[in-house]
Formats: structure tokens, sequence, C-alpha cells
């Protein structure tokens, strides 16, 4: 096998542990004093926070829980964004979802659990170097700012970040490259038919026309996907989209229609991570476009990547061999993740 696909498989198979949609991202805005921060309540649970397979909560268990449980969720997450952004241990947090009785808990796309956070802040915004979340932060005049591991911002000195629609590009890009590897994997799926640029360029954005009407659905709220079936349907359709690449050879138009109908289901899955970003209210629909765009130009940069590494040998007879390997080694990932998430 050609030493560069034979790394390619090599890079495919150790993918196989990876996870789908995980925390990649916390989120946050500026409110006097500090910050009031989004906290994916599924981090409460030192357990699980770190399992990609672990279904997210959903704001409907996060309903059903009773005040000790509620206590005990509330301890737990403080005690984490203490250590998430280097606080001293007597911080006081407070959960403005509970100024309600009962609590009023965040509605997004996803119907996932959330609590909101109010951070008192007397120094630099901080996030602690080591295997955290990034942080977005939203600045007083609507700008965003993201924040690494080790990364610090003085709110004091009235930062500018990225303008709202330039983030939102962001957001949707760094969802593929390089937090999303089942939507790598799914691009690639597309590529390994055929290596001619139409057919890939139009299965791209059927794919991304698909999701964007997924999510625009879930912002009417005409849907409410669930991560309980969704990622295990993502990890299904890399699979199926690959095992179909075994038994056709040339790119028919149905496939658009089939592409299509898995981008609705991977929308749902977009849902859960690009929710938090996108915001609702005024300009969501800019916000929807720019973050689907941010999606599109990294998917193209995929299919580029995919294109120059079979540049000169796509033709040769090593190639069919390899597109073989490398579709038994996409369909026995993605079911070996179908599995996983139905568990």
């Amino acid at each position: 096998m050609n030493p560069p696909f034979r790394s390619l498989v090599f890079a495919l198979a150790f993918a196989a542990p990876a996870g789908a949609h995980v925390v990649e991202q916390f989120h946050a805005e500026t409110v006097e004093g500090g910050i009031e921060l989004l906290f994916d309540v599924g981090y409460a649970d030192p357990q699980t926070r770190d399992d990609p397979f672990e279904p997210q909560p959903t704001r409907d268990w996060l309903v059903s829980r009773t005040p000790a449980q509620h206590e005990a969720l509330r301890r737990e997450s403080a005690e984490y964004v203490r250590h998430y952004l280097g606080l001293d241990k007597g911080a006081e947090l407070s959960f403005p979802d509970f100024d309600h009785d009962p609590a009023d808990f965040e509605r997004l796309l996803s119907n996932g659990a959330y609590y909101r956070i109010r951070v008192p802040l007397e120094a630099p915004l901080a996030v602690a170097a080591g295997s955290f979340p990034d942080l977005a932060v939203r600045l007083p005049d609507d700008t965003y700012r993201t924040l690494k591991p080790g990364d610090s911002l003085d709110l004091g000195m009235h930062p500018h970040g990225l303008p709202a629609l330039v983030h939102a590009f962001r957001e949707g890009f760094v969802h593929v490259l390089p937090a999303g590897l089942d939507h790598i994997l799914f691009i690639l799926a597309i590529f390994l038919l055929v290596r001619k640029w139409r057919p890939l360029l139009w299965s791209s954005l059927a794919f991304t026309i698909a999701h964007t009407i997924t999510l625009g659905l879930g912002a009417a709220g005409v849907i409410a996907p669930s991560s309980r079936w969704v990622e295990p349907a993502i990890a299904l359709s890399i699979a199926a989209l690959a095992i179909e690449n075994l038994l056709v050879r040339d790119f028919h138009r149905w496939r658009l229609a089939v592409i299509f109908g898995f981008g609705l289901v991977h929308g749902m899955g977009f849902a859960s991570v690009l929710a938090k970003g996108l915001g609702a209210g005024d300009g969501f629909a800019a916000r929807l476009v720019c973050a689907n765009l941010g999606v599109e130009a990294a998917q193209v940069a995929v299919l580029s990547s995919a294109w120059v590494l079979t540049l000169g040998w796509g033709k040769s007879p090593v190639y069919p061999r390899f597109r073989t390997v490398a579709n038994l080694a996409l369909a026995a990932i993605a079911l070996a993740w179908f599995v996983q998430r139905l568990g």
C-alpha cells in the first residue's frame, strides 16, 4: 500500500475510540462584576465528564431533579468552575436559575441541561492550563473572544474581540476542524466514492444545506432532537456511506438525496454544540448562515486535503485497493461507535 495512505488507514484505526459531540467549549458573557457562564451540567459528574459516549443530560432530566440532587449538582459544578477558572476555593458563585420558583433553566436547541453560573472576578479572567474546554466570552460591545487553556483576559481594559458573524463562522469551522472527528469521517466517506470536484462540491453543499435546515427547525421549536438517538444515527450514517462506496463505483444524482438525508441527522447533532454559541434573538438567522458557511469551508478543506494526498496516484492500480481498505476501516469505526453510543 502507498505509504501516505498506509498512514491514513492507521490514523483511522486509532480514531476508533474517539468521541462524537463532546464539550469542546464553554460559553459566557460579561455581567457587572464578572461573567455569567453557561455550564453543561454533564460536567458536574466527575465519573462521566470525560466519557465521550455518555449521553448529554437533557433539560427535562434537570427539571426532574429533587432539591437535594440540585444541591449536589450545584456543589460539583461550582467546584469544577473554580478549578477551571483558577479561583480561590472560597470564591462565592451564584446560580441565577434558582432565583425563581420553580427554577428557570436555559432552553437551547439541543434540549441540554445547563446551569447559569455567575462568577465574580476581581482579577483578569483566566482559564487554567490543562485538559479543559475553551471559553468563548461575549464582551460588552457584542464581540467575542475565545480563551484556550492557559489564556487570560483583563475585562477591565475594555477588550475587543471578533464580530458576532465572524465568531459564528469560526464556531462552524472549528466544529469540523479539529473538533468534529465523526464529521470529518463522513466527509471522507463522501470523498471515497469518486475523486471528481463537481460531485464532491455538490455533495458537500447538499450536506450543508441539510444541516442548516435542521438547525433552523430547532431554532423555530419545531424539533427537539435527543442525543440518545442522534449520535448513534450519525455513526450509522458514516457506516452506510462507506458500505455504499464498496457497492457503487460511480456518482449518481440519487447520492445527493442520501447525503441530504444524512445531513438532516448530522444537523441535529450540530444543534447540541453550535446552539450555545449562536444564541437566540435578533440576528440569529445571520449567525446561523455564517456558522454553516464555516462548516462548509471546513468541509472543503477536508476534501481538498484528501484530493491533494491522492494527487498523482489517484488513477493508479494502487488506489482502488486503498479505497476498499479505507472504506472498510470507516465502516468498522462507525459501527463500533454505533454500538458504543447505543450503550
